[in-house]
């Protein structure tokens, strides 16, 4: 398919079954049956004593006669087995702004979380730009030595990124807990420690962090939860819709009604299920976000050379359960 996008109508040759055979690993007697099936199905041409083309016939049915820049979505570990609601939020804003541009889309659904496997998979995706969303930071390192690069939701040193701000909405949520010299802070929500936020945190010497990593049967993890909040009680607490009922049912049991809902409550790019509980809610604009994006991988592609600065895209903060906008 890689190779069908680059040749338009045109006939191309392609690897023999011994350099294919080689570059992946694999025994030629594979190669030459894959080359028989995609023969019969019409999408390969072997010339005796010539070797084995693209059939031009077959191009206009993937739409590629016209040549536009072909653009990687690269969703945080590629191989999702599915895709949460957050996530598909996020799909539905990037493809309204990408289908703005005059470009194709592929999302690499590929295996990509350490530099190794990112180069397999770019090397042969013929790709002229790329997204990354929430990937580890060697993988955008990689991609960016590769192609065209954006990295989206943390900075990168040496590649554009877009990232959030997070100092503001932290002074605000500072003023709204008071003054303590000790903030105590657990997060129930999967925020990579490489994230402006985890960074913002632990730079403060008042705050200290910790995050809960589920892991065993739903027994064990709730065994686990309650002897973690037994020994001390959070001042603020970073969480999803997911999380929140379990976590506030055994902080209701260990602490009583009144006392949990002193805690400061913050949801991360979610949504509280309870209508009328108090808190907060951090939240960011998906399509200003990839407007950003598009308009720095854009730069790229039109003058490879020109360096790309990375951007700061400010974040919203609402006060629950009235949804006051805050900052």
């Amino acid at each position: 398919m890689s190779i069908y996008y680059r040749s338009g109508n045109r006939a191309v040759k392609i690897p023999s079954s011994n350099e294919l055979a080689r570059e992946f690993g694999i025994a030629p007697t594979t190669v030459r049956l894959a080359f028989k099936k995609l023969e019969k199905e019409g999408y390969l041409v072997m010339r005796k004593g010539s070797g084995t083309y693209t059939n031009p016939a077959k191009s206009s049915q993937f739409g590629v006669n016209e040549r536009k820049p072909l653009i990687g979505l690269l969703l945080q570990t590629g191989d999702l087995f599915f895709y949460q609601p957050s996530t598909l939020r996020f799909i539905s804003a990037a493809t309204e702004i990408l289908a703005q541009m005059n470009w194709n889309v592929r999302l690499i659904t590929e295996r990509c979380v350490s530099p190794e496997e990112t180069e397999e998979v770019l090397r042969h995706s013929y790709l002229d730009g790329l997204i990354c969303v929430s990937v580890e930071p060697g993988v955008a390192v990689k991609a960016a030595e590769i192609l065209p690069t954006v990295n989206l939701n943390f900075d990168v040193e040496g590649v554009p990124s877009v990232y959030s701000s997070f100092r503001p909405v932290l002074n605000k949520l500072r003023e709204f807990s008071g003054f303590s010299d000790h903030i105590d802070i657990d997060f129930f929500c999967k925020v990579p420690k490489h994230y402006p936020l985890c960074r913002e945190l632990s730079a403060r010497p008042e705050m200290v962090c910790h995050f809960w990593q589920e892991g065993g049967g739903n027994s064990q993890i709730e065994g686990k939860l309650r002897e973690k909040l037994m020994t001390c009680i959070p001042d603020w607490i970073f969480i999803d819709n997911a999380q929140f009922e379990k976590i506030r049912t055994i902080l209701r049991e260990l602490y009583g009604e009144k006392r949990t809902r002193e805690i400061l409550w913050i949801f991360w790019n979610s949504w509280c299920p309870d209508t009328g509980w108090n808190g907060f809610s951090i939240e960011t604009d998906d399509r200003i976000r990839m407007r950003l994006v598009v308009e720095m991988l854009e730069q790229q592609l039109c003058n490879p050379p020109v360096k790309v600065q990375s951007k700061e895209q400010q974040l919203q903060l609402f006060r629950l359960p009235i949804h006051e906008q805050l900052y």
